[in-house]
Formats: structure tokens, C-alpha cells, sequence
């Protein structure tokens, strides 16, 4: 997987493949969400990691209903809503990372009016929206949270009347993504699960879309390889390098060098710097 990719992503024809896959099999039945939608990573998973797992809540105001049939934690699809209660708590949110998100444009659509849904009587129905310009988007949004991970959300985006709205697409529905880079270790003889951090635009290779078992029985998940990230920004090595080091200053780096360390999650890590990209190890607890 990679982080904000200005090119079309596996993951949005993933969601795709799932969105059409709930759709055309009827298992689209929803469940409602009262003031806030939580993404975590899946309970198998928590028990290996000894460490504080970071999260993500979107909070609203009212109830929003997600399909039932996504048994991913840190996955969900927004059906069957109110649109203007989830456009608002998009707005709220990309307002709090402003200056930090990286938007996508998928696709623009021509047209005059765009449907926006509304509930009556626990049905959901749409009343047409004039479009200022007669062009919606289809859009992506990168977000990297202040507690390390990386989320995305697809949506698609207009303006009526001067105001900026989030709806669904006519393709799918708003889904978001949470995404947790994944490193196995050996603690005292023991396998464990730790949660890393990564700079945007970095491709990982460890996450919980693999099988649990896999990744503790194999000793492949254990290999330094695994944990080689290539540069994803930068014209120069000496700007590739700036890129990195400027990212782990917020988690206590201990100096600006090719080789340095960096804390956590409650784990110190080190962070060696190659001409083809870097390296992270895991180094020890921090208590």
C-alpha cells in the first residue's frame, strides 16, 4: 500500500470491488452510529501488540449509518444518511488538518444539479442541488494524523450556493481507510506486533490485510528487508534524507545523521538513511 499516491490507487479499486460486491449481492444492510464512527486496527491483531494502539474517530453531529457487511476495523462505508450531517463533519475535520491534506481529484462530472440525500420517515430520499460551476468531483483525501497513522476518504465534492458539500459518488459510497504499518519483532525470545510510523507517500509492506498466523509463524516477517522504505519524495538524495528527518523531529529523533533513533508508541526505533532509501529497526522497549 502507499500513501498518497497522485495516481488512481489499488486500494480506491478495492473499495470499488467492495462497494459493487455489497451492492449487487443485497448485503447492504446498515448499522447506525450515534455521534461518532471509530476505525481501529482488528482485535486479533491488538493482542500482539504490547504497546498503546492509536485510532481514529469521526465525530458527528446526529446518527450516520455504516454497512454492516464491512468486517474490516479500520475500514467502513458510509449508506443511507443524511448527507448534510456527514459533509459537515468532513468539513469540521479537513478544517482541522488544513494545510496537511492532500486532495485527489478521480473524476469531474459535468451537470447542472447534483442529487444530495436527505432521510423522511426512515427513507432515504434526494433533492436536487444547483452546481455553481456544473461540475462535481469525484476526490480523495490523504490525511496524515497527528497520532502517526494515515487516513483516507473518498467522496464526491461540489459547491451550491457558495458552499462546499461532501456526498457519496454516483460509483460508491463515502468509505474511509485507516491504514497501520505493521513491524514483527522478537522480544525476549517472543513475537510481537508493533505499530510504526512512516512519512507520507512511503509504500509499506506489513499490514493487517495479512494473515495473522502468517505473519507470526513465518520467520520472513522478521527480516530487515521488510522494513526497507524507499524515498517517496525528493529531486535530490540530500532532500529525500531533509524529507525524513524533518518527519521523525516530532517522535523524539535523537540527531540530524544518516543513521539516528526515534520513539514510538512506547518503542525506540532506529532509522539508517541509504542512497536507495531507509531502513528502520527496532531497537527496544522504552519501559
Amino acid at each position: 500500500m502507499q500513501f498518497f499516491n497522485k495516481k488512481i490507487s489499488k486500494l480506491l479499486i478495492i473499495l470499488l470491488l467492495i462497494t459493487f460486491t455489497l451492492f449487487f449481492s443485497g448485503c447492504n444492510d446498515t448499522i447506525p452510529n450515534d455521534g461518532k464512527v471509530t476505525l481501529d486496527i482488528s482485535s486479533d491483531y491488538k493482542e500482539y501488540v504490547k504497546s498503546e494502539i492509536p485510532s481514529f474517530t469521526l465525530y458527528f453531529d446526529g446518527t450516520l449509518n455504516t454497512i454492516k457487511n464491512v468486517n474490516k476495523s479500520y475500514y467502513t462505508v458510509f449508506s443511507g444518511n443524511e448527507d448534510i450531517i456527514l459533509s459537515d463533519a468532513l468539513t469540521k475535520l479537513f478544517k482541522e488538518y488544513e494545510g496537511k491534506v492532500e486532495f485527489e481529484v478521480v473524476k469531474e462530472k459535468k451537470s447542472k444539479n447534483r442529487e444530495f440525500s436527505y432521510l423522511e420517515d426512515g427513507k432515504v430520499k434526494n433533492k436536487m442541488m444547483p452546481l455553481d460551476d456544473e461540475v462535481s468531483y469525484n476526490e480523495v483525501a490523504y490525511i496524515p494524523l497527528s497520532n502517526g497513522l494515515k487516513l483516507t476518504i473518498d467522496y464526491c465534492r461540489f459547491v451550491s450556493d457558495g458552499v462546499t458539500y461532501y456526498s457519496w459518488c454516483y460509483e460508491r459510497s463515502i468509505s474511509m481507510y485507516l491504514y497501520y504499518p505493521i513491524m514483527v519483532i522478537e522480544n525476549e525470545g517472543v513475537k510481537e506486533l508493533t505499530i510504526l510510523t512512516v512519512p507520507n507517500k512511503v509504500k509499506i509492506h506489513v499490514t493487517p490485510e495479512l494473515r495473522l498466523s502468517n505473519i507470526l509463524q513465518k520467520d520472513t516477517y522478521t527480516k530487515p528487508n521488510l522494513y526497507n522504505f524507499e524515498y517517496a519524495s525528493g529531486t535530490s538524495l540530500e532532500e529525500k534524507k531533509n524529507i525524513v528527518w524533518d518527519y521523525y523531529s516530532n517522535y523524539n529523533l535523537s540527531e540530524r545523521a544518516d543513521k539516528f533513533t526515534f520513539d514510538y508508541l512506547n518503542n525506540k526505533y532506529q532509522v539508517e538513511l541509504n542512497d536507495a532509501g531507509f531502513q528502520i529497526t527496532w531497537l527496544n522497549k522504552l519501559s
